[in-house]
């Protein structure tokens, strides 16, 4: 016995049960030469108390013994729940047909005629250890498809988004989850079983059923700002997003019912906010101010600063007033801009004021280029505008485009799960049945071996039987197979555990202050979720460099690159309709640039028009159909960049060839920045 057998044999326990101790020392020998550890039994009684002890992982079993036979101790070992699975061998000289048929009702699982071959005796304990370890690896591998099923299931049911499944063929619906339940305001019977089409308030939507009829596996399509009249709701707008996908050949279509609603209504209510803010401004509801770049102090300031600032207006003639009620955060990033201007573009820049009574408001300032005068002197002259209720409007516009963003990506996510699992479990039924092939084949080999050994079969026979049967099981492709395929269900296992981690660092809970965090990391995982975004359409390649630790709010980060990546699918599937392509590309790359991070997001879209690119960052604006985007997602973007980290946001586009978003971010804060001059 070689030595890699023997290493292999090392920790499975066999016990050997029988009253001769002739035996017992031979049978022992054997397998403790093959590397196994031998327990020995004289008796029924005391092969019980054994097995219990020590759970063998195979017994071979005399027949005839003192007291219970071997076939009665056998039906106790098969009755017991601790000692059932144990595969059992009888050994025995008795030949005939009845006691062998007696000795697999008891629960045998094979003979060895006494007295045995020592070849024999390892080979058949060999195949049935190898039997026995292959049904426990099936079993295990059944439990976590269950726990994969389960956290599907689990999913499905806890999206806060409607989830709706129905079959293509018949149009039957075959899944619904609560939350859709719950906006639609019925119960789960009244949707159950019945056509998708057939029923309210689904049958309103016509072109809904025929863009999804024409659909080819994989499809996805969208619809969005749909009224639905439920029995308990005057208005009710969702969007419906419906995936085509394959289920054991069948095609199926996922429908994720999505209440938009509540931004439909934080949409009309910051469009009224910006009327309102119109009409301020033209009732000069602006604090207009002029500043000596040199003294810092204001040579002019509106009189109504007072009402709105609650300082006099005497007191900005003091040199660098102005500037010391500008909040501390965000002094620094007020005062550059001032000494910065020059050339002949106004410029924008959001801060916070202290006013006398110590309340903060928000402000958006518009300087004008600095101005020289007769004398020398250097002037900015500006208007600030108070926008604190357009800035608290759109930290909720933003929390609310987060969720949104999230909810978009639950039934990419659920698809995404779905089909390892679909995998793992083609993979786990071809195991199935490829051991069946192999325990058809093994009783095979048992027939025409006891055939030869009892004289009823020439050898050349038996011979052209057990070629024929090993071709008709196949066995060369079932050994070459079957490791692929357990190793394809464990790639599934991996990609659906991939898939949950990255959901879980995206979903990163909103900071109150900023944090170092690793920004290759963070992006990966945005990826990794906005994969059912971009994958019809593009190829994704990453080049992230060697790049330290970013002081970043993170959940922030993520939500921009995600915007941005959506975007730029978005832009590709706009180029492919016009052209021959089958997928575009998109490369996100990371490298250190001195004291900040730079950050592409390059796509193969048609690139942005010359006449539009000054307003692609204005919040509202949107090159989309009518209903199927705000125009918020990178208006958000530069204001996280630009005035909460105090980063870049910029664009090089070509019409035609692309367009590459460029963020530059700070290592450290401008906080930490200003403690360390300061220090």
């Amino acid at each position: 016995m070689g030595d890699a057998m023997q290493s292999h044999n090392q920790g499975r326990t066999i016990l050997v049960v029988d009253d001769i101790a002739v035996n017992l020392d031979v049978a022992v020998c054997v397998l403790e030469g093959a590397g196994f550890q031998a327990l020995v039994a004289r008796d029924g009684e005391e092969a019980l108390q054994r097995a219990r002890q020590v759970q063998p992982d195979l017994i071979l079993l005399d027949v005839v013994m003192p007291g219970i036979d071997g076939f009665e101790t056998c039906r106790r070992l098969k009755a017991a729940a601790e000692t059932r699975e144990v595969p059992v061998i009888f050994m025995t000289a008795l030949n005939d047909a009845s006691n062998k048929v007696t000795g697999f009702a008891a629960g045998g699982v094979d003979y060895i005629t006494k007295p045995f071959q020592f070849d024999e005796l390892l080979a058949r304990v060999e195949t049935h250890l190898s039997l026995r370890s292959a049904q426990k690896e099936l079993v295990a591998k059944s439990a976590q498809l269950q726990e994969s099923e389960a956290r599907y299931r689990g999913l499905f049911e806890a999206a806060t988004d409607g989830l709706l499944q129905f079959d293509f063929r018949s149009g039957r619906i075959t899944e619904i989850n609560a939350s859709l339940l719950n906006m639609l305001g019925c119960d789960r019977n009244d949707l159950l079983g019945h056509k998708f089409w057939e029923v309210e308030p689904f049958r309103n939507f016509p072109a809904c059923k025929s863009a999804i009829a024409e659909l080819p596996p994989n499809g996805r399509v969208c619809f969005e700002h749909l009224r639905l009249r439920p029995a308990d709701a005057a208005r009710l707008d969702v969007e419906i997003v419906a995936n085509v996908y394959l289920v054991g050949g069948a095609k199926m279509v996922q429908c994720n019912v999505r209440n938009i609603t509540a931004r439909k209504r934080a949409e009309e209510a910051l469009l009224r906010e910006q009327e309102s803010l119109k009409s301020l401004l033209e009732n000069i509801r602006a604090v207009p101010w002029e500043i000596d770049l040199e003294s810092g102090a204001c040579t002019y300031i509106g009189p109504q600063v007072e009402q709105q600032w609650r300082w006099s207006p005497a007191r900005f003639a003091e040199p660098g007033f102005l500037l010391d009620c500008v909040h501390p955060e965000d002094r620094r990033a007020f005062g550059t801009a001032l000494k910065k201007r020059g050339g002949h573009a106004d410029q924008s820049i959001d801060c916070r004021i202290l006013r006398l009574d110590q309340t903060v408001i928000h402000v958006r300032s518009l300087l004008s280029p600095a101005t020289k005068l007769d004398d020398g002197r250097r002037i900015v002259r500006g208007v600030s505008i108070d926008v604190t209720a357009q800035k608290e409007l759109e930290i909720e516009l933003r929390q609310a485009q987060k969720l949104e963003s999230v909810g978009r990506l639950a039934s990419g996510v659920a698809h995404e799960i779905n089909t390892p699992v679909q995998f793992v479990n083609d993979s786990c039924h071809f195991v199935r049945d490829g051991l069946q092939e192999l325990r058809g084949l093994i009783v095979k080999y048992r027939e025409t071996v006891r055939a030869l050994a009892e004289g009823g079969l020439a050898p050349q026979a038996a011979l052209e039987q057990l070629s024929a049967a090993e071709a008709a099981a196949d066995t060369d492709y079932l050994l070459e197979s079957m490791p692929g395929a357990m190793n394809r269900a464990l790639d599934g296992l991996e990609r659906v555990s991939n898939i949950v981690r990255s959901m879980k660092e995206f979903a990163h809970p909103n900071q109150k202050q900023k944090a170092y965090a690793d920004i290759n990391k963070a992006i990966l995982s945005t990826l990794t979720i906005a994969r059912n975004e971009y994958k019809y359409v593009a190829d994704l390649k990453t080049e992230l460099g060697d790049i330290p630790e970013v002081c970043c709010f993170l959940g922030d980060f993520n939500q921009v690159i995600l915007n941005i990546v959506v975007n730029a699918a978005h832009a590709i599937a706009d180029a492919l309709q016009k052209s021959n392509e089958e997928k575009g590309l998109i490369t996100v790359r990371t490298e250190l640039d001195g004291s900040h991070v730079l950050i592409t997001i390059s796509d193969t879209g048609g690139g942005i028009p010359e006449h539009i690119r000054d307003k692609i960052f204005d919040p509202f604006f949107t090159t989309k159909e009518v209903g199927k985007g705000t125009g918020q997602g990178l208006a958000i973007a530069r204001s996280v960049i630009v005035d909460k980290h105090q980063g870049e946001l910029r664009f090089d586009s070509e019409v035609g060839r692309g367009t590459t978003f460029i963020i530059r971010l700070p290592i450290e804060s401008a906080e930490t920045v200003v403690q360390e001059s300061a220090a």
